[in-house]
């Protein structure tokens, strides 16, 4: 069996996707991959690269930290292990580009896709339930809505007359 590890410092969804989008390309092959995602200790990183060696397995990793990539690179190079960098070429590219160093932060993408997601979800929701909202200020009513607003007959609640 081939084994393949896929280790990063956040949840491993890039690196797993990637390899999925790889893997397509080989039609019947067999492997089997194990995630580690949250490393962000050295001592693990040494343990998932000695797992792979005695698996005889490769590492795809994301890692955004320059130490932890770094010292995952001589892990696996002290133990024969190859290993493949997703995020260290591509950050290194767009610092040089963009003239600014990157932040280094595990996570950051997953929480921009819940944000996404989340406004996405409100979206949906308010088109399907044709949210439309009334608001009475100083006599004046406003329409607020996603999409559409229709003038109604709106009653001035704020002095009692209709």
């Amino acid at each position: 069996m081939n084994y393949v590890f896929i280790v990063s410092d956040s949840t491993g969804k890039t690196a797993e996707l990637t390899l999925n989008a790889a893997l397509v390309q080989f039609p019947g092959a067999a492997i089997m991959y194990k995630r580690r995602p949250g490393i962000k200790t050295k001592e693990k990183i040494k343990e998932i690269v000695k797992e792979a060696a005695k698996a005889g397995g490769i590492i795809v990793h994301t890692m955004v930290s320059d130490s932890m990539r770094d010292f995952m690179v001589r892990q696996t190079r002290l133990n024969n292990v190859e290993n493949i960098d997703l995020m260290g070429p591509l950050l290194s590219r767009l610092s040089h580009l963009l003239s600014i160093s990157p932040s280094e932060k595990p996570g950051l993408f997953d929480h921009l896709n819940e944000e996404y997601f989340r406004r996405v979800e409100t979206m949906n929701f308010a088109t399907a339930n044709s949210v439309t909202f009334l608001i009475l200020k100083r006599n004046v009513p406003l329409c607020t809505s996603f999409f559409f607003c229709f003038i109604t007959p709106v009653i001035d609640i704020s002095d009692g007359n209709k």
